[in-house]
């Protein structure tokens, strides 16, 4: 049996492999670590996207709509410090697409769009980036979030990649309930301490349909 393989494409694989090893995470050992596709998942708009979380998350469907899966790491005992990550793929129309492939669109006018409805307190970074070879943005905030009378302080860091009439998103977000200055000092020394499980998560976001 013969295999079919794109000299282009086998080109790029090799390059983007190359990449991603440079960018691993040593923190977790390789079995520490467990992979997620999203292939014939019915929200991830007929692509098959990887990713890597901790094996001692609890992963989980989503419940709301373009949520393809949850992972939630265990909750810590005091003011509920806890983190999940979260992979998200929003379909596209033809002008949305446009307008976030549009070389004039940044991270700036994207932040603007996605925070209309959040209390942000302090944007941490943003950035507009290229992963595997796609336009995309990257930010962290912290922000005020309310639901049903309850008011809690959570970090949201996000990777954006727009590919194939999709936007995908791989979310990091750290909370808590201590509203005071010391928890918001507490809560990002809590973030600042688990990113490197952020940056692996977002570092293995993988677009197997390019290589196929």
């Amino acid at each position: 049996m013969s295999i079919k393989v794109n000299p282009g494409n086998f080109v790029l694989m090799l390059f983007l492999l190359f990449v991603v090893s440079l960018f691993q995470i040593n923190s977790l050992n390789a079995e520490d670590w467990t992979t997620f596709s999203t292939k014939n998942h019915a929200k991830s708009n007929g692509l098959n996207i990887t990713v890597r979380y901790p094996s001692n998350y609890t992963a989980k469907e989503g419940k709301r709509p373009h949520v393809v899966q949850l992972f939630s790491a265990p909750m810590g005992p005091i003011h509920n410090y806890g983190n999940n990550l979260i992979l998200l793929v929003f379909p596209l129309d033809h002008n949305g697409y446009q307008l976030l492939m549009s070389p004039s669109f940044t991270v700036d006018n994207f932040m603007e769009i996605v925070f209309q409805e959040f209390n942000v307190i302090q944007v941490i970074y943003k950035k507009d980036i290229n992963h595997e070879n796609q336009k995309g943005f990257m930010f962290a905030v912290l922000v005020t979030l309310e639901r049903a009378g309850d008011t809690k302080i959570g970090i949201i860091e996000s990777l954006y990649v727009i590919y194939n009439n999709s936007l995908i998103q791989a979310q990091c977000g750290s909370i808590t309930d201590d509203l005071s200055e010391l928890g918001i000092e507490n809560l990002k020394s809590y973030h600042q301490n688990n990113s490197y499980i952020y940056k692996e998560f977002f570092n293995s976001l993988t677009l197997l349909d390019q290589y196929q």
